[in-house]
């Protein structure tokens, strides 16, 4: 068909359709699921121009009488067939161990209740996420404390080391003095023992 047809339809739509109507509009994101048009709001009162009559018009939202469009032809492809294909090579992908976000397979099906799915679905990753974070500042706790811990354990085994250092030097040091005093001793006895062999052989000379 023609621009011009496509037109006439139009102009008899907007000629013809007087009562309310409504659509339901799918697979258009945060659009909602049902447009009315000709829907009376209320009422107002206005003044008959010619009789000066006060009169009570109804008030029409999306009045399509009032409404104009432009209208284009265009070839594109099956929108319902192109997204089941988008759909299944996602879900084959998936399928295969490859890693495709739950939110771009929920995106090319055609599911009722897509946007409520996807709030779920990134409810869920979002709590998942501070999961994750939680897991990993405790992680990083663990961590530091096992580091703190073992400095500590480093320390204190130093110390221990220092300490059996200083107790193998105190015994080195006792172990000297007590060699020092035997050969003084030693030196000593030598001393006396010459001493009184000199003076019996001056009495034996005498």
């Amino acid at each position: 068909m023609t621009i011009s047809i496509y037109r006439s339809i139009w102009q008899r739509i907007r000629q013809y359709w007087t009562d309310e109507k409504w659509f339901r509009v799918l697979d258009e994101d945060n659009a909602p699921l049902f447009i009315g048009v000709n829907v009376i709001k209320g009422m107002q009162q206005v003044q008959n121009t010619e009789t000066g009559e006060i009169m009570m018009q109804p008030i029409i939202e999306n009045q399509l009488a009032m409404m104009d469009m432009d209208i284009s032809i265009e070839d594109i492809p099956d929108y319902v067939s192109l997204k089941s294909e988008q759909f299944e090579q996602l879900s084959n992908l998936a399928a295969r161990g490859i890693n495709i976000p739950v939110e771009m397979i929920i995106e090319s099906a055609s599911i009722h209740n897509k946007q409520k799915l996807l709030q779920i679905v990134q409810s869920q990753t979002e709590t998942q996420g501070q999961q994750n974070q939680i897991a990993m500042q405790m992680q990083q706790e663990q961590l530091a404390f096992d580091r703190e811990q073992k400095q500590r354990d480093y320390e204190l085994k130093l110390k221990e080391l220092e300490l059996e250092i200083l107790k193998t030097q105190s015994i080195i040091a006792v172990n000297n003095s007590r060699a020092a005093l035997n050969v003084a001793q030693t030196e000593e006895t030598l001393i006396e023992t010459t001493d009184k062999e000199l003076n019996i052989a001056k009495t034996n000379l005498i």
